[in-house]
């Protein structure tokens, strides 16, 4: 399950953590700050990645919802991940991911649903996300022009996700 939130408050980040993770232990369940999402073909490469690594047993981390957090910062490092693209205390763009269960990932959006305004436009990528993305990740014009895929800053986060093992 993918959600995003638009302009979510939050004066606790690990509080915020925990009461999503406290709605089904059954869930694994990942947030990330919006603002560093390529897209929707950026969450599926990533995801896509992450549940093939599981199933391999090649994971970054020995938590799926560790190695999704990687692979969106295109980090190993678990610190670095959170201090480029976590959520922070204040105002934040909010991709929700949920995996699990069908019927467990319902009560995660029967919680979600009331209490957050849910809005996937947290996901798209904008002209400002785009510097923000290319500026961080030290991304080359070359880089993006030698890409044949539609969704080209997409595809290159996810290849530098993909070469993180």
């Amino acid at each position: 399950m993918l959600s995003g939130i638009k302009n979510l408050k939050i004066s606790d980040f690990n509080e915020f953590m925990q009461s999503l993770r406290a709605v089904n232990s059954h869930v694994a369940i990942q947030a990330v700050n919006a603002d560093f999402v390529a897209g929707m073909a950026h969450v599926l490469n990533i995801l896509q990645q992450s549940l093939e690594a599981k199933k391999r047993g090649i994971l970054l981390s020995k938590r799926i919802e560790i190695d999704i957090l990687l692979r969106f910062a295109c980090t190993d490092q678990i610190s670095k991940a959170l201090d480029d693209i976590g959520l922070k205390n204040g105002v934040n763009n909010v991709l929700v991911i949920a995996i699990g269960k069908v019927n467990d990932l319902k009560t995660i959006y029967n919680y979600l649903k009331p209490n957050y305004i849910l809005n996937n436009d947290a996901l798209t990528l904008s002209k400002k996300k785009l510097k923000l993305l290319v500026k961080l990740h030290k991304i080359g014009k070359d880089e993006i022009k030698a890409c044949t895929s539609d969704d080209k800053l997409a595809s290159v986060l996810a290849e530098r996700a993909n070469l993180l093992w």
